[in-house]
């Protein structure tokens, strides 16, 4: 069945290509990598330029969790730096249709 994941960003004035870029990377460097991704996403908010959002699927919401713990402290002090704070994310088990 799966899970699917939105998380939003806000970048910084000024930070959201740099952002943007470090996000694609991410992706398909490291996320695309992990045990129980399916697929991801990368969008530019039209109406709000300097949100950046990522739809992903994964197998499980515990998948994702894990795919989250393996970032280092540093890794997510290093994105904090471009964004006016947390990422939001919402993961969504249940489909009805």
């Amino acid at each position: 069945m799966g899970v699917n994941i939105i998380v939003t960003f806000k970048a910084k004035e000024g930070m959201v290509e740099g952002l943007q870029n470090q996000l694609i990377s991410g992706v398909k460097n490291h996320t695309a990598n992990f045990d129980g991704y399916i697929d991801a996403k990368v969008y530019r908010d039209s109406e709000n330029p300097n949100h950046i959002v990522i739809l992903e699927r994964w197998e499980s919401a515990q998948n994702y969790k894990d795919y989250i713990g393996s970032y280092s402290e540093e890794d997510m002090n290093a994105m904090m730096r471009a964004l006016e704070g947390p990422p939001e994310q919402k993961i969504l088990e249940i489909s009805l249709n």
